[in-house]
């Protein structure tokens, strides 16, 4: 049923169509589905669903359309078309490094010894609908191509061409393919970046492909409202966060590979693909976007991504607080930080010694320009104003200053009215965290490791003079714990603690 619908106007047929139509001859396709080898159908089985999304397209793998009566031509030319691909790629010039070997649908016919017109140019298009995603396939295109625009279709191979030299039939192909293709396992989640250390100015201002496949995921859930069998193609993502066609095709296999995305392979450029949520991704997602909305984090983020956007007109390393707030810098996985919370952390920084602040006639701060201390901060690998502070001799730890009507970490100052916290506070906290530690959704090293940094803290808190970068630095690395597990309700009781203590 598929084979027949796939080379009409509509292409691959979706789920829903040949759901309903087995359905009407009382077939339950779950059931089908269930029992079909996995190699068949592009994507499935996919084990974050019983059934693939209504809109989702039912393409067959080379191996599947093999299966179908009166595919053998189209099976024929898709083993010439892999040939005369792994010739070429042999033979390309060398004198040009940037230079992709490939073929256009034009010279196709010619490569592959066939006879030119109507029919060979149908077995042809077939054959390359049925190379899309297939893992020798560098690069596959459908449309204008070439100098002349004309319409047609374009494959680009690398190396891994070079193992199917030598096949001859549609048996030697998937023996080869079944080396070449991964096991599942490469789909695999890889262990995560804790969520803590995705809120850094450079990983917000130069992300990396894990920075923007976190962006991707945050930007998915809000815009399929937290639906994972919703498809959205993510060309209005890479316009909105600036990414090209290499890197957008690069973010996407990013996700796919940490099984946070479904990616639905269509004709043409990446940003005519579909993607959605899987429950990994969505999870991800949620856990993202719940950080961002907190304080503590949006102030931590804040205070770096000022020094570090100040560094960026080193020597002079200042920076207008308007330029900041219409900068990439402001938007935090897609939340906009506040003019508010803005004057709160530029204050924090003149109270730290780290910045000097310029004012406009009676009003709030205009611009900051880094003190020596500012540019020390600021030329570190990774800038964080949080560690660099709390590691300066004579810091002093939970003091709060009023400004804005809003609670401020700084030192005490005598213009400010200020509230610390004690020693016994802290004390205190490490209590709470080793009795809650019994009782928390967590894996033995992690429950090992809260409970080791816990005790530190009681310990510290116990000595006759503690020490105060070290009683922020043990708090911290708590509260970073806990944040985890923000869902727990003990624990956000927990975090509370933690953010007051500051």
């Amino acid at each position: 049923m598929v084979w027949q619908e796939a080379f009409g106007e509509t292409g691959w047929p979706p789920f829903r169509l040949v759901d309903r139509r087995l359905h009407q001859y009382g077939i339950d396709i779950v059931e089908v589905l269930r029992f079909l080898p996995a190699h068949l159908l592009v994507g499935w089985p996919d084990r974050s669903r019983t059934v693939p999304a209504p809109e989702a397209p039912m393409q067959l793998t080379i191996a599947g359309a093999a299966q179908c009566p009166g595919s053998a031509d189209v099976v024929n030319t898709f083993v010439g078309l892999v040939q005369a691909l792994a010739r070429l790629e042999a033979r390309w010039p060398t004198d040009d490094p940037t230079s992709v070997a490939g073929l256009r649908s034009q010279d196709a016919a010619a490569e592959l010894g066939l006879t030119p017109g109507v029919e060979s140019k149908e077995l042809l298009r077939r054959a390359f609908l049925l190379s899309i995603g297939e893992p020798w396939s560098y690069y596959s295109n459908s449309g204008p191509v070439g100098s002349d625009g004309r319409e047609g279709w374009e494959l680009r191979v690398e190396r891994d061409i070079r193992m199917y030299a030598d096949i001859h039939d549609i048996g030697d192909y998937w023996e080869q393919r079944s080396r070449q293709r991964p096991s599942p396992g490469w789909l695999l989640p890889t262990a995560p970046t804790p969520v803590s250390e995705l809120f850094t100015p450079q990983r917000t201002a130069e992300p990396d492909l894990e920075g923007h496949a976190t962006q991707l995921m945050v930007w998915l859930f809000e815009r399929a409202e937290g639906d994972t069998t919703r498809y959205v193609g993510p060309g209005d993502f890479a316009a909105e966060y600036g990414l090209d066609e290499a890197r957008l095709l690069a973010v996407l296999e990013h996700a796919a590979r940490q099984a946070a995305i479904e990616v639905l392979r269509t004709l043409g450029s990446g940003r005519g693909t579909q993607v959605r949520l899987t429950v990994v991704g969505l999870a991800r997602a949620e856990q993202v976007a719940r950080a961002r909305g907190k304080r503590w984090i949006r102030f931590d983020y804040l205070t770096s991504a000022l020094v570090a956007t100040a560094m960026d007109t080193y020597p002079m390393c200042r920076l207008k607080l308007a330029d900041f707030l219409v900068s990439p810098a402001s938007i935090l996985y897609g939340s906009a930080l506040t003019l508010d919370e803005v004057l709160l952390a530029v204050e924090y920084l003149r109270e730290k010694g780290l910045a000097e602040l310029e004012y406009g006639q009676g009003g709030p701060a205009q611009a900051l320009r880094l003190t020596s201390a500012g540019i020390d901060c600021g030329s570190t690998e990774n800038v964080n104003v949080r560690n660099f502070v709390s590691n300066q001799p004579g810091f002093s730890i939970g003091t709060v200053n009023n400004y804005g009507g809003a609670n401020q970490i700084g030192t005490g100052n005598t213009q400010h009215n200020t509230v610390g916290s004690s020693a016994q506070d802290f004390a205190e906290f490490a209590q709470k965290v080793l009795a809650a530690a019994r009782t928390i959704d967590l894996s033995d090293q992690q429950r090992t490791q809260l409970v080791q940094d816990a005790q530190a803290l009681a310990d510290e808190a116990a000595t006759p003079e503690p020490e105060p970068g070290r009683l922020r630095q043990l708090t911290s690395r708590l509260r970073e714990s806990l944040t985890q597990h923000a869902t727990d309700a003990v624990v956000q009781g927990l975090l509370t603690t933690a953010q007051n203590l500051f």
